[in-house]
């Protein structure tokens, strides 16, 4: 009896010093590179979530999932930095016909500008209320002829540079999922095509569609877990434990 105590005090020590663990799924949107959940060092998981196309000024609620360890027994992963972008592919067709007398390139051109707000469980850290954001989206490159025509289908996209969250990251920890709301609309400067020679080209161009995107990205890392000091007393105990047993078991 006393042997098989003086086990079970051993086993309880170890589990309280390293913890218990179950690796649980990964967030199913989040594209992670990890290494492995054991592995130390930096990395990094992305979620890229686009709105399904509609027309401009549209409120589109998009859903993104909070970052969630994965560690090992034995490791430890930490959040360190939360940061995004936002984006959108502007559908449409045109038109175009290139007026010069020499062979001309272009491509379509048009300035976005997003106005993003936090959604349903967001951290009030994450979007400010309004802020608006700006990008400029190009569509595919064409080559014409003097005086040639085409029609021109575009699906032209673009993302804005990387904003940080500043302040505490505890809001995007979790196994849920919060929101954005985006709306997008044409800047001041409007939309057109560009080309080379400049202003060569004629065109008639309708808008379709829009497609807000957010893409989310959370850096974390993995170091080796440090057992508090009275973990390591109670694992010493549990292994004094064991050598007595040892012992015991000689005689």
């Amino acid at each position: 009896m006393k042997h098989r105590l003086l086990g079970a005090v051993s086993t309880i020590a170890l589990g309280a010093a390293y913890g218990s663990f179950t690796s649980g799924a990964a967030r199913a949107g989040l594209v992670c590179s990890p290494g492995s959940s054991s592995t130390v060092g930096s990395y990094t998981c992305t979620e890229t979530v686009t709105a399904p196309a509609g027309p401009l000024l549209t409120s589109n609620v998009l859903a993104l999932d909070q970052w969630m360890s994965l560690a090992d027994a034995g490791y430890t992963q930490t959040l360190s930095k939360v940061s995004y972008s936002l984006g959108a592919t502007l559908n449409g067709f045109a038109e175009v016909t290139n007026t010069d007398t020499i062979t001309v390139n272009g491509s379509f051109i048009a300035g976005l500008t997003f106005t993003a707000t936090n959604g349903p469980g967001a951290p009030s850290n994450f979007l400010s209320p309004g802020r608006v954001y700006r990008t400029t989206v190009f569509g595919p490159a064409i080559t014409l002829a003097a005086g040639a025509s085409t029609p021109y289908t575009f699906g032209a996209g673009g993302l804005t540079g990387s904003k940080t969250v500043s302040g505490t990251l505890s809001g995007f920890v979790g196994s849920g999922t919060f929101s954005a709301i985006v709306a997008v609309a044409l800047r001041a400067n409007g939309y057109g095509f560009v080309s080379s020679p400049a202003g060569n080209f004629a065109s008639s161009i309708t808008i379709s569609s829009v497609a807000p995107t957010i893409q989310l990205t959370y850096d974390f890392t993995t170091s080796v877990s440090t057992p508090e000091p009275a973990s390591l007393a109670l694992l010493g105990v549990g292994l004094a434990g064991a050598g007595v047993v040892r012992r015991r078991r000689k005689t």
